[in-house]
This record gives structure tokens, C-alpha cells and sequence, in this order.
């Protein structure tokens, strides 16, 4: 059976690496590779275009494995060598393309502990966040109170009161994500 090397599936005309392997025939009913997304770059695979916005640039079609961002966010750390999406050309923007991130810590409803150091000092918790973007700002609110901003790595440490809290964390193109979240102690 022919498999997508990326990601393991059955692969499709879509799927750059290919490798065959031997199977029981119940894996060929397995689902078929849709990790790869094909699009328009240009020589350099710098930028993505759309179709109606082909500036007097050689383009060409290429296909890419392309994971969610939390999926994509820890398979980053064991294979270096994975690509993100090139962002789309700043002539090209069209608000239709997915610039959603993915809020990693904490999750909805989470009821969680604040650390202590050695000597018993709280040091609260560590919000973490991914974005396609590497040179995305993130903005941090909890409570409607503004935590700070991050860039590139979105890591933020706050220190909660006691009780039930909203974590809302907007990027500079109004995509927000909002987390209910409870601290235990103080």
C-alpha cells in the first residue's frame, strides 16, 4: 500500500513523500492523507498568492504538509526541518485567509493550582499560545485587565487572585480566544 511519509495515511496526488509498506488489507480502508494544502508562491516560496491576485512575478503551484497550529506547534519541536505556510503577499490579502491561532494553556474550564517557589513565594501561571505567524503580536487580558503582548514566542506569566477568571487573548487582526479558567489558591 502506498502511504503518505508524512503523515502516515493513505496518500493522495497531493502528498509529496511516498512510501510503500505492507499492510493487512483492513488498512486499506484507513483514512486518506489530508494534511497537504496546495497553493500559489513564488520562485522564492516567500509569499502565497491567490489565483485572482497573480502579480508579474513567475509563480508556481506547490504542495506543502501542513498541520493544525496546536498539532503543529509540538511537532515542531522533534522535526525542525517542518515549513509553515509562507504568509500571503501584503498585495494579496484578501480576510479570507486563516490566521486563527490556538490558545495551548490553560483550557476551557481548567481548574488550576498556582506554583510556589522554594520559599513558598507564589509564582502564579504560564499562559502559552501559538501563531501561524512567527511575527504575530498577541494581546493578554484577564478579566478585562491588560496583561501585556508577545511576539514571536507567546508565553505569559500572570499572577491570579483566587477565584473563577477570563482569559481572552486577541492577535492585531481581531481574532480572539476566550478561556474560562479557576484558581484553587492564592
Amino acid at each position: 500500500m502506498s502511504i503518505c511519509k508524512e503523515s502516515g495515511h493513505r496518500n493522495t496526488m497531493n502528498c509529496t513523500k511516498i512510501d510503500t509498506v505492507s499492510v493487512h488489507q483492513n488498512a486499506l480502508r484507513g483514512p486518506a492523507c489530508n494534511f497537504h494544502e496546495v497553493f500559489l508562491t513564488d520562485e522564492k516560496e516567500q509569499f502565497r498568492y491567490h489565483q485572482s491576485c497573480a502579480p508579474n512575478v513567475p509563480l508556481k503551484t506547490i504542495s506543502q504538509f501542513v498541520l493544525p497550529p496546536l498539532q503543529a506547534y509540538f511537532y515542531k519541536s522533534a522535526h525542525p526541518n517542518y515549513k509553515t505556510l509562507p504568509p500571503f503577499h501584503p498585495d494579496c490579502k484578501s480576510g479570507n485567509e486563516n490566521k486563527s491561532f490556538t490558545l495551548i494553556y490553560p483550557e476551557h474550564n481548567s481548574r488550576m493550582v498556582a506554583t510556589t517557589d522554594l520559599d513558598g513565594v507564589s509564582k502564579g501561571i504560564i499562559f502559552e499560545a501559538s501563531h501561524p505567524d512567527r511575527s504575530a503580536t498577541l494581546f493578554w487580558h484577564v478579566d478585562d485587565e491588560y496583561l501585556g503582548q508577545t511576539r514571536g514566542n507567546h508565553t505569559i506569566q500572570y499572577l491570579p487572585e483566587k477565584g473563577e477568571h477570563l482569559l481572552t487573548v486577541l492577535d492585531e487582526l481581531g481574532n480572539q480566544k476566550k478561556v474560562l479558567f479557576e484558581i484553587l489558591n492564592k
